[in-house]
């Protein structure tokens, strides 16, 4: 275990699983109950030796598989979330990035004058109301792609979107089961967002969508702010060792 493993172990430690956690404690507390004391109490029932030298050996027995785990499994499995920190963070930004492209095209299609103040609570619902998703939709940024109809963008937008949570899940054994369900959450969402596949709809404004583009731009803000979360030692200790991986070099 190097310099920076042990300045994270109080980290490496705290992930376990608490019921894991308090098994271990009780077998170390109950092997030296029996080795400091109960060793020198005379049996007061017939069978009590035999039942304690059952109990004894399941603590050894714990205490064992519980150091080959946090050494060869979990312990790997934290170096390995360090290694992969930055792809979760870059597959994740991309995926935040395109909704705030996605929301900032919608604010630009909608044409409300600059002079006209919204609430930024309900901006969602009203822009979408001043959009005609029958006609051309551009989604501008990083993309500059522009669609017959909103349909088209919105089919973009989930098959884009989608390609990135999948390649998030590739690494799912890296993924903190909150994350998960986030990424679960906005992959729902997105059939709402795409529910005509691509087919131009007849309504004259985006009111039908509003609320699912307000839970998905929710989502995707959750996302990221469960990873600074979930991953904020493993961000540290990675910066960390960039910064000493380059120093080498010189």
């Amino acid at each position: 275990m190097g310099k920076v493993d042990f300045k994270y172990l109080k980290h490496r430690i705290a992930t376990i699983r608490f019921e894991l956690k308090l098994l271990f404690i009780i077998s170390v507390a109950s092997i030296l109950v029996i080795d400091l004391w109960l060793i020198n109490i005379p049996e007061r029932f017939s069978g009590g030796a035999a039942l304690g030298g059952i109990y004894y050996q399941f603590c050894l027995a714990y205490i064992t598989s519980f150091l080959f785990y946090f050494i060869n499994v979990h312990l790997e499995s934290e170096r390995q979330k360090v290694k992969l920190i930055k792809y979760i963070n870059n597959k994740s930004a991309k995926i935040n990035r395109l909704c705030d492209t996605v929301i900032t095209s919608i604010r630009e299609a909608a044409g409300i004058p600059s002079t006209i103040k919204i609430n930024k609570e309900y901006e969602i619902n009203i822009i979408c109301d001043y959009v005609d998703p029958r006609r051309p939709f551009t989604i501008g940024g990083w993309y500059g792609r522009t669609f017959h109809h909103w349909q088209a963008a919105a089919e973009f937008i989930a098959f884009e979107t989608k390609d990135y949570i999948r390649d998030l899940l590739f690494v799912r054994d890296s993924l903190d089961s909150d994350v998960v369900e986030i990424l679960l959450d906005i992959d729902d969402i997105l059939h709402i967002i795409n529910i005509s596949h691509g087919s131009p709809s007849r309504n004259s404004d985006m009111e039908f969508y509003s609320h699912s583009l307000i839970e998905y731009q929710k989502l995707c803000q959750d996302l990221i702010k469960m990873i600074r979360v979930k991953y904020k030692f493993h961000q540290d200790e990675y910066r960390e060792l960039f910064r000493k991986n380059n120093g080498n070099r010189y």
